[in-house]
This record gives structure tokens, C-alpha cells and sequence, in this order.
């Protein structure tokens, strides 16, 4: 019942201010390309906010959410029982198939709580994969997932968003060629977090190939945090 709790205080009144700069970028994305109806995929969902924002100003016919840790992911279950639209996984996603350890941000964050109560600082969306660490955490590739899994056909895809706190430019990285064979590429946001991973020459060599192949903008990784991909108009 306490962990219900946390995630709901954490849904309710705190979630929404690490993702409004995301938002209004998504937002601006939209509007500029005369989107009104979105379908979308959603890696790292959390406990499903973006849904809840895009939802209020677009019509979402179909959002694909993928969240490893099982609290948020049985948390979202329950919140949106019942509608046909979403389609929800839990596993990992990365740039390999596999069963790894999940530093879980948010049973580290519920044993903190039960002991002081729930306050401004909680943040349940810190949750890592640990390749290097053998674990039972499922993960599947992006091509994999994108391609075996996902439901929503590629060449119907608005935008991913990609949140895995460590992951994701090797997220992208492995849909590279899937993008390039199939001639797409959707808007993209993601965090810019490789700093603990690899080099910076190799995160810029990632991020050039991908945007490069694929039809997209050069993208500035100097600085980490959100960040997006923005595609090339199409003449």
C-alpha cells in the first residue's frame, strides 16, 4: 500500500516538471507539421506521463510503453485499465537481447521514504540498466523490440521517446539500420546521459551516423540532458 502511495504522490504532483522542456519541444514539433493524430513509442514510460499530457491536447491512436521496473509498470497497469490504446511491456530495452541487473530507483526510493515520508526530493525515474551484471531483468534490443514486438507499423511511428537514464545512444545506435531500410524517421527525443559509458568521440560518432543515414539534423551532445532529434522536412 506505501509503495502505491509514493508512485501515485510521485504521478500526482511531482513527475510532471522533469518533462514539460520535452513536452514543449514535441509540442512545437506537432503543431509545425500539422500533427493532430499521434501514435507513439514511449521507452522508459514511467508511470505513463507523457500519455496523460499528449493525450490532452492530441489524439493518440495508438502509444506503446515500455517500463522495466515492475512498481511503476503494475502502477500503470492499474491507472490505465481499459483503454484500448496503449499497449504496455515490461521488460528493458538497449542494443542487445538479454536478462540484466535493474538498479531500481524505485525500490531504492520507497525504502528511503517508509522511514522519512514522502517529500519534493523523491524522483522515481533514476532506474538503470546494469549490462555488465547478470540479472533477471528481461531486455530486448530496440531493432528486436521494434520489428518482433511493437505493434504499431514503422512507417506509422510519430515520435519515440527514449528514456532509459544510460542507455540511450546505444538505443539508437542499434535502429540505425533499421531506420535506413525502411525509410523512416519519426522525431525523437531522448537523454543525452553517455557520459558514464563511453567517450565523447564515441557518442558524437553514434549521433553522426544515426542522423546522417537516417535524415535527420546534426545534434550538439556538449551538454547532458533532454534532448531531441529533430528529422529533416522531406521535399
Amino acid at each position: 500500500m506505501m509503495t502505491n502511495k509514493i508512485i501515485e504522490y510521485w504521478d500526482k504532483n511531482i513527475v510532471s516538471r522533469h518533462i514539460g522542456t520535452e513536452l514543449q519541444w514535441l509540442f512545437k514539433y506537432l503543431n509545425e507539421n500539422n500533427i493532430t493524430n499521434v501514435s507513439y513509442i514511449d521507452i522508459g514510460s514511467n508511470v505513463g506521463k507523457f500519455y496523460d499530457e499528449i493525450s490532452k491536447e492530441y489524439t493518440v491512436n495508438k502509444c506503446v510503453m515500455v517500463e522495466p521496473s515492475e512498481s511503476l509498470f503494475k502502477y500503470m497497469n492499474e491507472k490505465y485499465s481499459g483503454i484500448n490504446s496503449i499497449e504496455m511491456f515490461n521488460f528493458a530495452i538497449s542494443d542487445e537481447n538479454g536478462s540484466f541487473e535493474l538498479d531500481n530507483s524505485v525500490t531504492v526510493s520507497i525504502d528511503y521514504f517508509n522511514n522519512i515520508g514522502v517529500n519534493e526530493s523523491i524522483n522515481l525515474g533514476l532506474s538503470k540498466l546494469s549490462k555488465h551484471r547478470p540479472g533477471s531483468t528481461i531486455c530486448y534490443s530496440m531493432e528486436y523490440f521494434l520489428t518482433d514486438i511493437n505493434s504499431i507499423p514503422l512507417t506509422d511511428i510519430t515520435f519515440i521517446k527514449i528514456d532509459s537514464e544510460n542507455m540511450d545512444l546505444q538505443i539508437i545506435k542499434n535502429m540505425t539500420e533499421l531506420f535506413k531500410k525502411n525509410n523512416i524517421n519519426p522525431f525523437i527525443l531522448f537523454e543525452n546521459n553517455y557520459h558514464n559509458d563511453m567517450s565523447s568521440d564515441d557518442a558524437n560518432e553514434i549521433m553522426k551516423n544515426f542522423t546522417s543515414k537516417c535524415g535527420y539534423e546534426e545534434v550538439d551532445l556538449t551538454y547532458s540532458g533532454d534532448n531531441f532529434i529533430m528529422p529533416i522536412k522531406r521535399k
